[in-house]
């Protein structure tokens, strides 16, 4: 069987190039239309437009925030600012930790502006107020069972994140999954809540990676040309795609 990667996430918006250009300028990376490139081009980021779109509603599990983005920067104060002037706000609630801003995109999907730890100073940006995406945090009620599903499915490295769970993937990075009281799934395809964010997984062989998702308890939730739609066993919709076959049209 061919490997599988973890090289694209989609986002949910009701407007793709205002996203677009909010994020290639907080990132400072090239503004390609509907998507932006991280990882010195090895993951793409792209903005799908939703009819009807119903933003997140953090720290409420009325429609939930789903997934989210954490960034950090040499000078994370100076981020926030950087995220502000782009049009990003503050969330009215505080997260209970002093080195964290959640804000809120111009989709009002959250995100997180955190301080940087000793390990990834390296990889930061030169510019201080240039923020760089550290991981995504996926919401879910077991979060031990749902990093064993993608460590299973993926091959991905189990991190060990104290009450969180966590997986490893290139070149994507940290996966965590955040343990979140009374949580809800999305019910995708509505916008009663949203799926917001979620993950592309690339391979040739995309029945047998269907297949070994189905036994490990993902189920199939819509089949069209080059890829096949997923949810996994805390309900987040992920998409398995065969590239050469979605440029094939088939």
């Amino acid at each position: 069987m061919s490997t599988l990667s973890l090289d694209s996430i989609a986002v949910d918006c009701p407007n793709a190039a205002e996203l677009t250009a909010f994020y290639a300028s907080l990132l400072d990376v090239e503004n390609e239309g509907d998507c932006i490139h991280i990882r010195d081009g090895a993951v793409e980021i792209w903005f799908q437009e939703v009819e009807n779109y119903r933003a997140p509603t953090w720290p409420t599990q009325e429609r939930g925030q789903q997934v989210h983005f954490d960034f950090a920067a040499r000078d994370w104060n100076a981020a926030v600012a950087r995220a502000e002037s782009l049009g990003a706000t503050r969330t009215p609630a505080e997260p209970g930790e002093h080195d964290v801003v959640v804000m809120l995109d111009p989709a009002d999907h959250t995100f997180c502006m955190c301080k940087p730890w000793d390990e990834i100073a390296d990889k930061l940006p030169e510019a201080d107020d240039v923020p760089t995406l550290t991981n995504l945090t996926v919401d879910c009620g077991d979060v031990q069972a749902l990093a064993k599903f993608y460590h299973d499915f993926a091959g991905f490295e189990q991190v060990d994140f104290g009450s969180w769970g966590a997986v490893r993937s290139d070149p994507l990075g940290l996966v965590l999954f955040q343990p979140v009281e009374n949580y809800q799934a999305p019910t995708w395809p509505t916008q009663e809540r949203g799926q917001q964010i979620h993950f592309d997984f690339h391979t040739a062989d995309r029945d047998a990676y269907v297949a070994k998702a189905t036994e490990l308890g993902a189920e199939v939730q819509y089949v069209a040309g080059g890829f096949t739609v997923m949810k996994d066993p805390a309900g987040h919709p992920f998409c398995i795609c065969n590239p050469a076959e979605c440029e094939l049209g088939k």
